[in-house]
């Protein structure tokens, strides 16, 4: 055995039975060596060593060496049976063999029987037997459970015996007297294998109930019965030195000298002298610290008795003192919110010591930030976190590395994949996926993909065989002199070098120059021409008739209201072809950049950024990149021609991945409240935004600017800008499926025509992108309303997201906002040992055992007095008395009741500080009907506090 039958708690002094760990305090038995144990026979405190150096008691106890008698608790060495009492130990393996033996005895009884039967039955019978006995071994013996009591006389010492199977590994027996009084009492084998009380006593006479719980194995079994104890008095008269209670004589005490623990230092009382419920009382004195009376009461410990040499629970001796060693952090609590509490533990608890560091002193480990008191992993530092194996997404982390950082996923199109651009990953279609995609339709030239299919796919090109590069063309490389004089009015160097050799003519007509002239080879002389063939007449006018004869030009017009190719839709008049198929003919712009074609005269504004122009989309587009610092950055385009009170109609294609992007003209009124900061929202999406007006050219500048106005903006897209001027108002086809026809001027403001006559706006015409201040355009959504441009268009507990944007909205941005799903609750305190907190699904869970007792939010270090506050949770009574919610700092209180559901607490006012726990958010119960021991549970959720 590892622990005796019967020992008793050093810790509370109870008599623990068949147990290891005392049902009263929990204190374990055994404690191996080499750690720390107390001896439970002297109560000292034993450190490496297997045995008590006081009393000798060893920490193991194995039998036969040393062992308890659980019947008077002696300690019993080398021997099987107790020296005190006669109390003797049963060996299972003699009681195994004393089975063994008797079924062996059983069967050869059977083998002699065999031999005495005739030799003509005997192989028969013998197998008869054999099945026999096979068949009686392999039936379970049924049990036989019998109480046996005899005849019971109150007062008097009876001992009944219970006979069970063998299988029985221990009896209980639980009686109830006729009064309803219960006594348990563990059985004991006696010789004959009965499970016995010896010397039982029963107090009262009458019919008393017992129960016996027979456990087999893990089984247990109760047999119910019934034993009548008859009277031995009916009163004090039929009793010696005693009285007569309840049918049973009982010697109890008559006065205080009745009473005698055999302790000098106790106080002996009885109490009830000469009644049926007289007793005797024995009072331990009370612990001295001071002065010694050479006892230790057993409530008693070192640091309140000078007699004592042992020490309180969750305390160790350490140098003839008490001292409360720590084993995991949460021993080292200081109170101090800002302090990180931890134990540094050792093997000897003497050594072990708390220490305690303010947050703002310490680090945070690899992968994290802090954020006040507290280590917080951001969302992602940088792209690559973002990653959530999702192919063709463009990962993004915004604001890495801080506590507002977040990720977003940008889907890609089929024919895009993911590109680092400025660092940031974005969906970008390869510059090109085979050589084809790279042919501009330059003639006589080679193109090829480089990397095709990736971030750093390219395109580049080689003249053909036969042709060299000159001026940006692949010409034909001269083979004769015919070649060099008739090659469509150019010719590279090389052909002068090489073929004018030989012909003076050349070299003195075609000296570097395009060629204007041609040689008269008879004469030997430079004649000028205009042409070679008839393209090189194409004056782009489609009412003539160009021809080259004899190097020369001639071009013959059409004539008035004349058909061009057939097309009736395009009319000559007044010299010149006139096309008025729809609006948009008429509006013809004096400048257009899709930035494949041609390229502006732009200038930057862009200290940290950058443009540049890409085949990111098809066709190529401008895109322009911003930095942090670059907010109000972005480009002009110059060299637009003002005329003085001319008008104007401006308009571009431009996509922004987030942000907010303005475009407005300089030669117009800055202060217009129509045509400045026309607002892109797209998100990603192409959209034509449109402004108009008329010309001031006494503006110092006369540029289109197209600026990113917000921080989070990080690039845009810039696409078919276009510039028209001189009209004063955009026009209309007139007429447009006869020959003559004509643009006349459209005032009316018209939906789905295509144009956006002057002062028109969305609201009343959808083909403009112009809308009245202070409203913006957001794309679908037409002109809406900003929110806020900045956090003082908010209310003090809320701040602006997405500012200036169709998207902008004041967000509550709470000081407090307590998430219940942590094990760990930080601020948050029960009010006394009589209340306690936990987590229960993802809510602050309160049980209460006394009345005016709960939970606090500590925020006493934010209060300040005069600030605003408010308060906002939700509360559900579940169990017990009301509920009252209140915040002293502020004057407010709120009370709940049972069945009411989850109610929504809302504070709001001004601070009164008055320093002390006044300025904590409480959480109490009410007395109301209930009574003050009346046990409250209830719930608190989504807590928030705003504080100004």
């Amino acid at each position: 055995m590892v622990y005796p039958d019967s020992w008793k708690c050093p810790n509370c002094n109870k008599i623990v039975k068949n147990n290891k760990i005392c049902s009263n305090c929990r204190f374990k038995y055994s404690m191996h060596y080499p750690n720390l144990w107390q001896c439970p026979e002297c109560r000292e405190l034993v450190s490496d060593s297997v045995s008590c150096p006081k009393c000798n008691y060893p920490n193991e106890l194995h039998y036969p060496h040393l062992w308890h008698c659980p019947k008077c608790n002696n300690l019993v060495h080398s021997s099987t049976k107790c020296s005190e009492c006669g109390y003797e130990t049963r060996e299972e393996k003699l009681l195994e063999e004393s089975k063994d033996y008797s079924l062996q005895k059983k069967i050869s009884s059977y083998g002699d029987i065999i031999k005495k039967r005739k030799n003509v039955l005997l192989a028969s019978i013998g197998i008869i037997t054999i099945l026999g006995v096979l068949l009686i071994l392999s039936t379970p013996t049924t049990p036989v459970n019998t109480l046996v009591a005899g005849n019971v006389v109150a007062g008097e010492s009876f001992t009944p015996y219970l006979t069970t199977s063998s299988a029985a590994q221990s009896v209980n027996f639980i009686l109830t007297s006729p009064n309803g009084n219960s006594y348990e009492y563990p059985g004991e084998l006696d010789d004959k294998g009965n499970w016995v009380v010896n010397d039982l006593v029963l107090n009262e006479s009458g019919e008393w109930r017992i129960i016996t719980q027979i456990k087999s194995f893990s089984s247990v079994t109760e047999l119910i019965n019934s034993i009548n104890a008859t009277k031995s008095c009916d009163s004090n008269k039929d009793c010696n030195n005693g009285i007569c209670c309840y049918g049973s004589c009982v010697k109890l005490c008559g006065n205080d000298n009745d009473c005698d623990d055999g302790n000098e230092f106790t106080t002996n009382t009885c109490v009830s002298a000469g009644s049926c419920s007289a007793k005797c009382v024995f009072k331990e004195p009370a612990c001295f610290s001071s002065v010694s009376d050479d006892y230790c009461p057993s409530n008693c410990s070192l640091e309140n008795d000078i007699d004592c040499n042992n020490c309180p629970v969750g305390k160790v001796l350490c140098n003839n003192q008490c001292y409360k060693p720590c084993y995991t952090n949460s021993d080292c609590s200081d109170g101090d919110s800002s302090t990180s509490d931890t134990c540094v533990a050792s093997s000897n608890p003497c050594n072990s010591y708390c220490t305690h560091t303010y947050y703002s002193d310490m680090g945070c480990p690899s992968g994290k930030i802090r954020v006040g008191n507290t280590c917080i992993s951001p969302s992602c530092f940088t792209d690559e976190d973002c990653d959530d194996g999702r192919s063709n997404y463009a990962h993004k982390c915004y604001f890495g590395g801080t506590e507002n950082s977040y990720c977003y996923h940008q889907p890609c199109s089929s024919d895009e994949i993911v590109c680092k651009v400025n660092g940031v990953n974005t969906c970008v279609k390869p510059a090109c996926s085979s050589n084809s995609d790279c042919n501009d339709g330059t003639p006589n030239k080679e193109f090829y993909c480089m990397n095709h299919d990736s971030c750093a796919a390219y395109c580049t090109s080689s003249c053909k065989n036969g042709f060299k590069l000159y001026n940006n063309e692949c010409l034909p490389q001269c083979t004769s002199i015919i070649e060099c004089a008739s090659y469509e009015g150019l010719y590279t160097p090389g052909c002068v070098i090489t073929c004018g050799q030989n012909e003076t003519c050349l070299t003195t007509c075609l000296s570097g120059q395009p060629l204007k002239t041609k040689c008269d080879y008879v004469n030997n002389v430079c004649k000028p021409y205009d042409c070679v063939n008839n393209a090189g007449c194409n004056d782009s006018n489609a009412c003539t008739i160009d021809v080259c004869t004899d190097n020369r030009c001639t071009h013959t017009y059409l004539g008035d209201n004349k058909l061009v190719n057939n097309n009736e839709n395009a009319c000559c008049n007044g010299g010149e072809a006139f096309y008025c198929t729809y609006s948009s003919k008429c509006n013809t712009p004096n400048y257009f950049y899709n930035f494949s074609v041609q390229i502006p005269t732009l200038d930057y504004d862009l200290p940290g950024g950058r443009v540049h122009f890409d085949n990111t989309e098809n066709p190529k587009i401008m895109i322009v990149d911003l930095q942090a610092s670059d907010t109000n950055r972005g480009v002009y385009f110059t060299g637009i021609n003002c005329v003085d009170n001319s008008p104007f109609i401006i308009s571009a294609d431009i996509k922004t991945v987030g942000g907010v992007v303005g475009m407005w003209y300089s030669a117009n009124d800055y202060n217009s409240p129509v045509y400045n900061n026309i607002t892109s929202n797209g998100y990603n999406v192409w959209q034509t935004y449109t402004i108009n007006g008329t010309m001031d050219c006494s503006k110092p500048d006369k540029s289109l600017v197209i600026y990113g106005m917000s921080p989070e903006i990080m690039s845009f897209y810039i696409d078919n800008v276009t510039v028209i001027t001189g009209y004063d108002s955009p026009r209309y086809c007139n007429n447009a499926v006869i020959c003559k026809t004509s643009c006349d001027k459209q005032y009316n403001c018209v939906n789905g025509d295509g144009v956006c006559p002057a002062g028109c706006f969305n609201n009343v015409d959808n083909d403009c992108k112009v809308c009245q201040a202070p409203d913006i355009y957001c794309g679908n959504l037409g002109c809406s309303p900003v929110e806020c441009y900045s956090n003082s268009d908010c209310s003090w507990f809320t701040n602006c997201m997405s500012p200036g944007s169709c998207t902008s909205m004041c967000v509550p941005v709470p000081d407090y906002e307590f998430d219940f799903s942590d094990s760990v609750l930080s601020n948050v305190y029960a009010t006394s040992t009589s209340a306690s907190i936990s987590i229960v699904n993802e809510k602050l869970k309160v049980v209460s055992n006394t009345v005016d007792n709960g939970a606090y939010f500590d925020i006493k270090s934010e209060c300040v007095t005069g600030n605003n506050f408010m308060i906002d949770l939700e509360v559900e009574v579940t169990k017990g008395c009301s509920v009252e919610v209140s915040y002293p700092a502020g004057g407010n209180a709120q009370t709940f009741d049972l069945g009411t559901g989850v109610q929504t607490v809302s504070f709001s006012g001004t601070m009164t500080c008055a320093g002390d726990n006044n300025d904590s958010l409480f959480f109490k119960t009410k007395l109301g009907s209930c009574s003050a021991y009346t046990q409250t549970e209830f719930t608190v959720d989504n807590a928030v506090i705003f504080i100004q």
